[in-house]
């Protein structure tokens, strides 16, 4: 190598080791040993090494989230969950409930309370209100469709208990609450209490015994009877046989006495 090459390639050193120390004697001594420690022995590596580190992190440094430690201030927790997208105020929250599900104002408010100490979002919020809204009408139909279903139990009871009384007690039980001004609150409340089946017999009871003529709800006889329920007709049944005058004139062929029994016969094995 030439003597003006030399001096040349050690002027280009010399010049290099002069912006090295010109760029760090710039910082303080904290950033300086960082630099030196990064080998950071130019501006330029400094900001090439940021570019870096921003595209691998994907977004700008004022958009990371950092989790704080475990003795954190609810304050603390409260700016990450801003960060993630919960409003400010929990009132923020916009919910959308179908007119049609008893939802009150209090249930609402508390949810979002709740939700906003969670640090949960709007979309959220809106996801788990719907998923509620959703499960409330489902139990409710379900709920509507098990009442049904036990009031057609009951009512198909009923009939097999009653037999070809059905009409006529469901008149007398009718008639009685009509005349106690029962109202369909008190009928709906004792039938959530006993049920269908034990609320009509017992207004049937009620109005059977108050009096009979009150309620008198037919013309039609059979063989001279009202119409009986089966467990009725039976007792009737064992009830004139148990009667020696009634007993001997059946016997005897009489046919009035025929026909009463064969209507009480009728009655006793009707199904309703």
């Amino acid at each position: 190598m030439s003597d003006e090459a030399a001096a040349a390639e050690g002027g280009d050193e010399q010049q290099q080791q002069q912006a090295e120390s010109s760029w760090l004697d710039t910082l303080g001594n904290d950033d300086r040993a960082l630099a030196e420690a990064r080998a950071w022995d130019t501006p330029d590596k400094a900001l090439k090494s940021y570019r870096d580190l921003e595209r691998l992190k994907g977004v700008p440094a004022d958009r990371l989230v950092t989790l704080p430690g475990e003795e954190a201030s609810p304050e603390e927790w409260r700016d990450v969950y801003t960060k993630l997208g919960a409003p400010e105020t929990a009132d923020q929250y916009e919910i959308n409930i179908p007119p049609e599900v008893p939802l009150s104002q209090d249930r609402v408010n508390s949810f979002k309370n709740l939700a906003h100490e969670l640090g949960l979002t709007k979309t959220q919020v809106q996801k788990l209100a719907e998923w509620d809204t959703n499960l409330m009408s489902e139990v409710q139909t379900q709920a509507s469709e098990a009442t049904d279903t036990q009031r057609q139990q009951e009512m198909q009871s009923l009939k097999k208990e009653w037999g070809a009384a059905y009409d006529q007690n469901i008149k007398v039980a009718r008639a009685a609450a009509r005349q106690f001004g029962a109202s369909e609150e008190i009928l709906d409340a004792m039938e959530s209490a006993v049920g269908l089946h034990e609320t009509l017999k017992f207004m049937h009871k009620v109005g059977a015994a108050l009096s009979e003529d009150s309620f008198e709800t037919s013309e039609d006889r059979n063989g001279g009877f009202n119409v009986m329920s089966p467990a009725q007709a039976n007792q009737k049944i064992n009830d004139l046989m148990m009667d020696p005058e009634f007993k001997k004139k059946y016997l005897s062929g009489s046919k009035s006495h025929i026909q009463q029994i064969n209507a009480l016969q009728e009655m006793a094995h009707a199904s309703g």
